[in-house]
């Protein structure tokens, strides 16, 4: 709880969710009690839910309030990504590469976000910006690095035009070990097909 207390925003109480969670479960399958055997399994149910559905949005719109419902954003990626993935830039761009060039794709979008809509080759082991973000400069260009020596295939990188500066840390990371040969625009999202260097 100490923790939760001393984040910023409400929605770090999902942080939380596992360790109540496992007592919820605990309860549940173990207390004597009717009620409270119904009231657990009702209120686990409920808690997943909230966070599967409440908490579905962009940032930093998650972070407004814990009680927000963002279902219809749920809906709309589920959409977008799954049942109709190109009609959205990113989807489109995808698309295109694929079909045009049979080379992959690494899509970074405005919340550092990586959706591929559907198995690409493999060209680089940067493939989540998110699980590389804290990692000092010079262990990721190290990581791109060793994935071009070993792997020494061209790919595609799409960037959100809303982020300037992630596109100027993108390139920039990938600049030692890589030529970009050609350049695409998508709408929203801008393409640099990477060749690795000699």
């Amino acid at each position: 709880m100490i923790y939760y207390i001393g984040r910023s925003h409400d929605a770090n109480v999902l942080s939380l969710f596992p360790y109540y969670a496992l007592i919820l479960i605990y309860l549940a399958l173990n207390a004597t009690a009717t009620i409270i055997r119904v009231w657990t399994a009702s209120t686990l149910a409920l808690w997943i839910s909230w966070v599967l559905v409440a908490q579905f949005a962009p940032s930093p719109n998650r972070y407004d309030n814990i009680l927000t419902f963002n279902g219809g954003n749920l809906d709309r990626v589920m959409t977008d990504y799954f049942e109709n993935p190109t009609k959205t830039d990113r989807g489109k761009a995808i698309d295109y590469i694929t079909k045009t060039y049979g080379e992959g794709v690494t899509a970074f979008d405005v919340i550092a976000d990586i959706v591929i809509t559907e198995p690409q080759t493999q060209w680089t082991s940067y493939t989540n910006f998110t699980s590389f973000y804290f990692l000092p400069t010079e262990t990721l260009r190290l990581t791109v690095h060793r994935a071009k020596e070993r792997l020494m295939q061209n790919g595609w990188v799409i960037i959100s035009n809303n982020d300037p500066t992630m596109s100027a840390s993108v390139l920039d990371l990938f600049a030692a070990d890589y030529d970009i040969i050609e350049t695409k625009s998508f709408g929203t999202y801008k393409g640099y097909r990477f060749s690795p260097k000699p």
